[in-house]
């Protein structure tokens, strides 16, 4: 019997101070290779439909349009993902037909920048209002693991950076996103003047 290879994803992140965002910016300049830089606005709808968890997002990346549907529980192996793109005057339009499904919904806003450091590190800078995170990551094999996560707090001491301690640690601060930074959407008159206005930011 085959045995597969097996690869995990370690991952280490880091809360970054509003204030020492430029600082940190520098040393991941200066130790890292910066690749790639995202804006992003998200509209999403989370709900389910036949019983299955379902994850709705319209959303703008760098310009350009998409609507992303997934289906199944998270981390279900056979979660189904469909993306297709749309034009920018389609936007709205998704937006509204998203919206009479009753589903709970936000809008959220990440600004990233990507960065390539040795030994296929990658090292991500995630500015989402007044919260920014690092993460750090690399796809291991099982066998490698000790030795690589000690290369990602290499690279975490070089940044400087003041790790989260456990998985707790980033869900809280995912719930200061979800709570202090996404906005809250019901489809209202006010919401989307608030969108539409957000929404010139991103459009090319």
């Amino acid at each position: 019997m085959k045995h597969h290879k097996k690869t995990i994803e370690l991952e280490l992140r880091a809360e970054v101070p509003i204030k020492e965002i430029e600082t940190v910016k520098a040393r991941l300049e200066k130790f890292g290779k910066l690749h790639s830089h995202t804006k992003r606005l998200s509209v999403m709808y989370f709900g389910s439909i036949v019983d299955k968890k379902t994850d709705i997002r319209v959303r703008v990346t760098n310009g350009q349009s998409e609507v992303v549907v997934k289906l199944g529980s998270f981390g279900a192996h056979n979660r189904i993902e469909v993306a297709q793109s749309i034009s920018q005057e389609q936007f709205i339009g998704f937006v509204k037909i998203f919206s009479q499904f009753g589903f709970a919904s936000k809008i959220g806003e990440r600004t990233t920048f990507n960065y390539s450091f040795s030994n296929g590190v990658v090292a991500s800078l995630v500015i989402a209002g007044p919260i920014a995170y690092v993460e750090i990551e690399k796809v291991s094999s099982p066998e490698q693991a000790k030795e690589n996560t000690e290369k990602l707090n290499n690279i975490a001491e070089q940044l400087q950076l003041d790790l989260l301690k456990s998985e707790d640690d980033f869900n809280k601060l995912c719930k200061r996103l979800d709570e202090k930074v996404d906005q809250l959407f019901s489809g209202s008159v006010d919401d989307y003047k608030r969108l539409e206005e957000s929404l010139k930011k991103y459009l090319k």
